[in-house]
């Protein structure tokens, strides 16, 4: 039973003792005027604890190099192996989907950073992506109306809010 201040803060640390990744959403560790004090430190003191860090991002308009960049110049220690965005996650998904092979066409109805992901690890051939400036939109009915080639063989949309 915890009865103090004292006693929760030994509760804490032993569990973060036990924890064997630690994972850090992307939009809790900054705030638009730069860093939250001292978490670039506690995670190094993680690091320095045999614990592995790991940043996760629903975001999708970013490439984990630009995640990565962002990171480092706010003073956190980031491995590429150790950022996943939803960019990077959806061309994982896609290169491991049953129904695409390697050289197929899928839309991309998303930012730059989502196609790059998508060409970059999925091996997918990707219109649109921010290539068609803006000439098709992002709602559901407006790729619906849209003449797309008939050789796409899926649809992708994604963004940050």
């Amino acid at each position: 039973m915890i009865t103090s201040n004292r006693d929760n803060l030994l509760c804490t640390r032993r569990i973060v003792l036990l924890l064997t990744r630690v994972v850090i959403d992307q939009r809790s560790r900054y705030t638009p005027d730069g860093t939250v004090p001292h978490v670039p430190e506690a995670l190094a003191a993680l690091r320095r604890a045999g614990k592995r860090v790991l940043y996760l991002t629903n975001g999708g308009s970013s490439t984990r190099e630009q995640l990565q960049e962002g990171l480092t110049r706010r003073g956190y220690q980031a491995e590429l192996s150790e950022i996943f965005g939803s960019a990077y996650l959806t061309a994982v998904y896609l290169r491991n989907s049953s129904h695409l092979r390697s050289g197929d066409k899928i839309y991309c109805a998303s930012a730059p950073g989502m196609a790059s992901e998508i060409r970059q690890h999925a091996g997918l051939e990707v219109l649109g992506g921010g290539d068609d400036n803006g000439r098709i939109g992002c709602s559901v009915e407006e790729i619906a109306t849209e003449r797309l080639d008939p050789a796409v063989r899926a649809v992708v949309m994604g963004g940050d809010a």
